[in-house]
């Protein structure tokens, strides 16, 4: 595998992988390859940058050796990683986030019932803890403004906004519901 050192310390390699699209099965497998193998001690491969982070205990020639060994796409690695590997998981969940995310926010809008800001401002509260023990900030920072928003209006009700700004708070809804979703993909 060729690869590029980013940044070095002792007994801490952190590579860029060069020349191939990071997958997440690629990503487990890669992962799971070096946690196996014996000159590295950890190892954490980051499927969004295409970036590997090992830690080793033994000499930095057997580490790099280690990564440059591997061959991506090997048939007979796939055995290190179970059928739930964790980015799987972790995609679907964002997926499955998105959809009560978006459900709940076009339920609340265009049905005829009453606008429940406080129901949207829980929905973003458990959106934004899910994002931030995920480590997807960005996710986080637009449920943490959908939160704020919504929380204004669970205080102050629908009534404190002039029709102007109800409009442009539809309007950032809308626009608010396709960033979540250009984030998740």
């Amino acid at each position: 595998m060729k690869c590029t050192i980013l940044h070095e310390s002792r007994g801490r390699l952190r590579v860029h992988v060069c020349n191939v699209r990071m997958t997440l099965h690629r990503a487990d497998v890669l992962e799971a390859y070096l946690n196996h193998h014996d000159a590295v001690s950890k190892a954490k491969v980051y499927e969004r940058t295409g970036d590997v982070v090992v830690y080793y205990t033994g000499s930095r020639k057997d580490a790099v050796a280690a990564l440059s060994t591997y061959r991506f796409d090997d048939p007979e690695l796939d055995a290190l990683v179970t059928s739930a590997d964790s980015r799987r998981i972790n995609q679907e969940y964002q997926e499955k986030m998105y959809n009560l995310l978006a459900g709940r926010v076009l339920r609340n809008l265009f049905l005829p019932a009453p606008l429940n800001a406080a129901e949207i401002f829980r929905s973003m509260h458990t959106i934004k803890g899910s994002s931030a023990m995920l480590e997807f900030d960005s996710l986080m920072e637009i449920a943490h403004h959908i939160e704020d928003l919504f929380f204004y209006i669970r205080e102050n009700g629908m009534d404190a906004l002039s029709p102007d700004q109800k409009s442009e708070l539809f309007n950032l809804m809308f626009s608010s519901t396709d960033k979540l979703r250009e984030e998740v993909e």
